[in-house]
């Protein structure tokens, strides 16, 4: 038999600024690069591998365990002995007798805070004294069904509600009213809740206010429950359907792991739970939580059942992955070309003059509008150029000449025209975008002066009839090298004076034997351009 659980995760990335992380165990921040993001919660297949008895007892109506010192200890009716989990034997008796009302006992739980065992037997609530050999009453009511110490509270279940005792006092300190308790569950992984069982189900109970939630109704009513060491996993039984059952915390599946027996108790270890049943005896079942894990993170799945990690899907670019089934998009105003991507922190900011919406693609903002900013998210962020004003590029508003203007929305120096009461003189202009592989700090102005002089020779012109209208940072799109696809780019708007030839020829051998690198693209245009007025 097997089935699918899930167990939560045991470490998070903790808040650190973007693109850096810390392992909670200190307040240091370490750039990511070497981040390991968090584990996401691990699904595992649940199986049982066997069921052996190892105390064969036809007689027995009930018997209850307890881990003290590292000895398993277990009642029978009204004997107390030590026994081996695994194989059974019984290894010493345990002479202490409580005279109380007598009665079997009902539930046992070690003390954290001395040599104590607690202990309800007639629905009295004992503690008592190993050493010593001595007891006393913690809580003389008739109604009592479990007892489990929890640092300096004492949690005792009964069929009217769920009560803490001061450990010390013995004193009642909580009351929570919830009619049909039977059994509590705790574990250090979820330090504010209680887990209480009943005739409602399985109940997560809120330890400072009582609030309370039901988390299984399904199955119901359980009778008792015991956490796997890692908290990972709740054994919850079933008195009347004579059923055990595996209720995974994180998402709530129930696994059935025993059938048509009635359990009266329970004892987790890694990799075995033994099962005290009535008119049986005490049999172990064998587990196994080795065989899968969820999807890593870089990567998801949509589709359960999956064998091997070949199975799941590479995170698409633009989408971010942090394991398991889960996937979502890059923020607004960060985009990412690349897959494989697990946290936000791994997105890149959308660069001036484009907006990215999110996910994969940044657009760039349309032709007459500019926006300096980064990160910007949304196509209303990219404002339309000023009137009196020309925007060569998305990130640059220039101002028109001396006595000329443009309407808003002007992308050409083309468009200034000259005001009233003046005429322009006009020259004829290339017009050149040239996209160079390199990044917007390193176009230093020793860099600008090659650049200049390597435009100025494949113009025809000299250095003096070469300007340099902007610079524009970009990401490499496509083209010849798939592999600088979205790597960083500058885009040089140049305006070049007094040139015969459009085609500037031999651009790339010019630019390289300056230093700089081969462009990845260019684009020529011929406009007119107002170099001078003159008053009429």
């Amino acid at each position: 038999m097997s089935a699918v659980v899930a167990a939560p995760s045991s470490s998070v990335c903790v808040a650190c600024p973007v693109g850096s992380w810390s392992s909670g165990n200190s307040s240091a921040c370490n750039i990511c690069g070497a981040c390991p993001y968090w584990s996401y919660p691990r699904t595992v297949f649940f199986y049982v591998l066997d069921l052996f008895h190892i105390i064969s007892d036809p007689a027995s109506i009930s018997m209850r365990f307890a881990v003290y010192n590292g000895q398993t200890i277990m009642s029978q009716f009204k004997t107390l002995s030590y026994i081996n989990p695994v194989t059974g034997a019984t290894l010493g008796v345990i002479t202490t007798q409580i005279p109380g009302v007598g009665g079997v006992y009902s539930s046992l739980a070690p003390s954290t805070r001395g040599n104590f065992l607690y202990a309800v037997q007639g629905l009295y609530v004992y503690r008592i004294d190993m050493d010593m050999g001595a007891w006393d009453t913690v809580y003389p009511s008739s109604l009592a069904t479990c007892v489990v110490e929890d640092g300096n509270v004492i949690w005792i279940a009964q069929s009217d509600g769920v009560r803490a005792l001061d450990s010390v006092s013995t004193a009642v300190s909580k009351n929570f009213a919830i009619t049909g308790s039977n059994y509590v569950c705790l574990h250090d992984a979820h330090p504010n809740d209680l887990f209480v069982t009943g005739t409602y189900g399985l109940m997560r109970v809120n330890k400072q206010t009582g609030a309370s939630s039901i988390l299984d109704i399904s199955n119901g009513p359980y009778t008792g429950c015991r956490f796997t060491p890692d908290g990972n996993f709740i054994i919850l039984s079933q008195t009347t359907a004579k059923q055990a059952w595996s209720y995974s915390v994180f998402d709530g599946r129930l696994v059935k792991i025993l059938n048509n027996a009635i359990v009266t108790d329970v004892l987790t270890y890694n990799s075995t739970i033994t099962f005290a049943v009535q008119a049986v005896g005490v049999s172990s079942v064998v587990y196994d939580f080795k065989d899968s894990a969820s999807c890593s993170p870089g990567k998801f799945s949509a589709y359960s059942g999956l064998q091997l990690e070949s199975q799941c899907d590479v995170c698409p670019a633009g989408s971010l992955c942090p394991g398991g089934r889960n996937i979502t998009q890059c923020a607004p105003g960060t985009y990412s070309l690349v897959t494989g991507n697990r946290e936000q922190a791994q997105c890149q900011t959308c660069p001036p003059g484009y907006y990215c919406v999110g996910g994969n693609g940044f657009t760039t903002c349309p032709l007459g509008t500019y926006s300096p900013n980064p990160a910007v998210s949304s196509i209303a962020d990219c404002p339309s150029c000023a009137a009196g004003y020309f925007c060569p590029n998305t990130t640059t508003q220039v101002v028109c000449p001396p006595n000329t203007n443009s309407i808003a929305g002007a992308s050409d120096l083309g468009e200034c025209v000259c005001s009233a009461g003046y005429k322009c003189v006009v020259v004829k202009v290339v017009h050149a975008e040239i996209v160079l592989p390199i990044a917007a700090s390193a176009f230093d102005d020793a860099m600008r002066a090659q650049y200049i002089q390597a435009l100025a020779l494949a113009a025809g012109v000299s250095v003096n009839d070469v300007h340099i209208v902007s610079v524009q940072q970009v990401s490499l799109s496509g083209g010849r090298r798939l592999l600088e696809f979205g790597a960083d780019a500058i885009e040089i708007h140049t305006s070049i004076y007094k040139a015969q030839r459009e085609d500037i020829a031999d651009l790339n051998a010019h630019l390289m034997s300056h230093g700089l690198p081969a462009h990845r693209g260019i684009k020529v245009t011929i406009h007119s351009e107002i170099v001078n007025t003159i008053r009429v």
